[in-house]
C-alpha cells in the first residue's frame, strides 16, 4: 500500500495514444470534428484527450502513476506507436527489437507492468478490489498469471457503411469478462480469472488473467523471442469476438492455466 494521495488522472485510454489518433480533429477546435466516444449504450463527443469521460475513478496514488510507472508507460507508447503506423497494418511478423528497443526482455517486462496497471485499474473500477494473487508491478512479481497476446482484428467489420480504411481510427476497450469465486472473508465473491481486451487501430491486445490464452487471438507475448508473429483475425467483428471470449472463459471455469516462464 502507498500513503500518497490518490490520482484521478489515470485514463482508460492513454492520453498520448488519443492525441496521436485525433490530433487533427482536436486541433480544428470545431465540435462537429470532435471524435465520438461510445460507452454503456450512449455516446458523446470528446473535447480533448483529457476528458473526464476517459478517466478511471481515484485508484492510483499520484507518485506511483506519475513517477514509478514512467518506464512502463514509455514501453506501451512504443508499442502503440508501432501498432498505429500505417505501414504495419499487414505485417505478419514484428521485430520486437525495433518495436520496443534492443533490450527486448527488459522492455517486454516493462510492458507487462503497464498491462498489470491497466487491468488492475479496470478490476478496481468494476469490483473495488483486485485478486490477492494479482501480479504487483511495483515489486519483482512474475507475470505468469497475466499473459497478453496481440492479433490483427477489425471489430466493426460488417457494420453498415464500414470500410477497412476506418479501422485505422478505432480505439476501444472490450468488456471485462470474469469467473467469480466465493470467499469466506471480505467480499462475498472475488475474481477467479478474467479476460479483457483493447482495440488499437487494426490490432487487438488481449489480457488473460489466470486463464489459458485462446491461441485464436495470437501467440503469448514474452521476452524469450525477438520476433512476434501477428495472427490474422480480421474476419472477426466485435460480436463474434465477444461470443468466442465468453465461450472460452466459460470452458475454463475450473481449469488451471499452464505455467509460463520468461516474464
Amino acid at each position: 500500500m502507498c500513503g500518497a494521495e490518490p490520482d484521478s488522472s489515470e485514463h482508460s485510454f492513454k492520453a498520448s495514444v488519443l492525441r496521436r489518433f485525433y490530433r487533427g480533429d482536436w486541433n480544428q477546435r470545431r465540435p462537429e470534428a470532435w471524435p465520438f466516444h461510445f460507452k454503456d449504450g450512449s455516446h458523446s463527443r470528446l473535447k480533448g484527450s483529457n476528458a473526464n469521460r476517459l478517466k478511471y475513478s481515484d485508484n492510483l496514488c499520484g507518485q506511483c502513476n506519475n513517477n514509478k510507472s514512467s518506464l512502463w508507460d514509455a514501453a506501451y507508447d512504443r508499442l502503440c506507436y508501432w501498432l498505429t503506423s500505417g505501414a504495419t497494418k499487414d505485417t505478419a511478423v514484428a521485430d520486437l527489437s525495433v518495436v520496443l528497443g534492443p533490450d527486448v526482455e527488459a522492455q517486454v517486462r516493462n510492458l507487462y507492468k503497464y498491462f498489470a496497471k491497466a487491468l488492475g485499474c479496470r478490476l478496481v473500477g468494476a469490483t473495488a478490489t483486485v485478486p490477492s494473487n494479482f501480479p504487483n508491478p511495483l515489486d519483482n512479481s512474475t507475470f505468469g498469471s497475466l499473459l497478453v497476446s496481440i492479433c490483427r482484428l477489425e471489430p466493426f467489420r460488417g457494420l453498415h457503411n464500414y470500410s477497412s480504411r476506418m479501422g485505422s481510427r478505432i480505439l476501444g476497450k472490450g468488456p471485462l469478462l470474469a469467473n467469480l469465486e466465493s470467499r469466506d472473508n471480505g467480499p462475498s465473491e472475488s475474481v477467479c480469472n478474467c479476460v479483457w481486451w483493447e482495440n488499437i487501430g487494426y490490432f487487438q491486445i488481449s489480457y488473460w488473467f489466470k486463464i489459458e490464452p485462446n491461441p485464436q487471438f495470437g501467440d503469448v507475448l514474452d521476452g524469450l523471442r525477438s520476433t512476434y508473429r501477428i495472427v490474422d483475425c480480421s474476419s472477426l467483428n466485435l460480436k463474434k469476438t465477444g461470443k468466442i471470449m465468453r465461450a472460452w472463459l466459460d470452458s475454463h471455469r475450473t481449469k488451471e492455466p499452464k505455467g509460463r516462464s520468461g516474464l
